[in-house]
C-alpha cells in the first residue's frame, strides 16, 4: 500500500487480510468475508457517507460518518487511514427512513404518494401514485442506505 495508507488513487479497495496492531499491543487481522457488507468504490464516498470502521482500541467494527475535512483533506485528496465497510441495504433501513411496509415476502413500502417495490437488497423501483407503475421514477441497483438517501434526495422525496 502506498505510504502505508489506503490511497484515493485506487478505484476500489479490497482488503483480504489487513493486520492491525491494537492499542494493547495485540495483532488483529481483518477480512471482509461477511456477505452482508461490501467495500464501496472510493469515488462514492462523500460528506455524511455512513459506514463501519475498525476501532483501533477494541478491534471491533463501529459506526462512522465521513466529515468535511476527511472527504476534502489536504490537496482535495481523500486518503483513508482505516479499513471500512458498508452494509447492503435492508428493508429495516428503509423503514427507519419513514417508509411503511406491506408485510409481504416481496416488500412494497409506502411514504406519502411514493411506493417502493423492493426485490432484494440491491434492486428497487420507486413509483409515484399519479404515475403508471409501468413508468417508475427510479429503477435500479441501490447497494446501501447512502445511495438510497441520495436517490430520494434527487427525486425530492422527503
Amino acid at each position: 500500500m502506498e505510504n502505508e495508507q489506503l490511497g484515493y488513487k485506487k478505484s476500489k479497495i479490497e482488503f483480504i487480510g489487513v493486520t492491525f496492531i491494537l492499542k494493547d499491543g495485540t495483532e488483529m487481522t481483518v477480512k471482509n468475508e461477511n456477505k452482508d457488507y461490501f467495500t464501496p468504490d472510493i469515488e462514492d464516498i462523500r460528506i455524511g457517507y455512513e459506514c463501519e470502521i475498525i476501532d483501533p482500541y477494541t478491534g471491533n467494527w463501529t459506526n462512522y460518518k465521513f466529515k468535511l475535512q476527511e472527504v476534502y483533506g489536504e490537496d482535495n485528496c481523500l486518503v483513508l487511514n482505516f479499513v471500512y465497510r458498508v452494509s447492503y441495504l435492508t428493508k429495516e433501513q428503509i423503514e427507519a427512513e419513514g417508509w411503511i411496509s406491506n408485510g409481504k415476502d416481496i416488500p412494497t413500502l409506502k411514504k406519502g404518494v411514493y411506493t417502493i417495490w423492493f426485490s432484494s437488497y440491491k434492486f428497487l423501483r420507486i413509483f409515484e401514485e399519479q404515475c403508471s407503475e409501468s413508468f417508475p421514477l427510479y429503477t435500479g441497483e441501490v447497494k446501501s442506505i447512502n445511495e438510497f438517501r441520495y436517490i430520494c434526495k434527487l427525486l425530492k422525496i422527503n
